[in-house]
């Protein structure tokens, strides 16, 4: 009876501490994901817009339509910018889910088995 006892409580701290590494690692990649499409966003943004924030500037200055052309095209540059850098961020993670990830749970296995 204690070794059948023994042995669940050992099968519930094993659950427990892959649940704990579960949640970390998923936590890790949230931040990473967060992180990146920031990242990304920011940097693109920055290129794309300001080669062409004088033109927009001057429209701006002239009349409130010119204002609200370039609020619009803001808009639409960092909605395309934000779906861009998703599209990427995945696109790297699928990479690294294949390069770092996979051999990572194949050592916690061997470890905690």
């Amino acid at each position: 009876m204690n070794s059948i006892r023994m042995v669940r409580i050992e099968d519930r701290l094993r659950l427990m501490i892959k649940l704990i590494f579960l949640v970390l690692l998923k936590f890790v990649l949230l931040l990473i994901w967060g992180v990146s499409i920031w990242g990304i966003y920011t940097l693109l943004y920055d290129r794309y817009v300001y080669r062409v924030k004088a033109w927009f500037i001057s429209l701006k200055e002239q009349s409130t339509v010119g204002m609200c052309i370039y609020s619009c095209i803001d808009f639409l540059i960092k909605l395309c910018l934000i779906t861009y850098g998703t599209m990427v961020v995945l696109a790297g993670f699928i990479l690294a889910g294949a390069i770092l990830v996979l051999p990572l749970l194949m050592i916690l296995r061997l470890i905690l088995h």
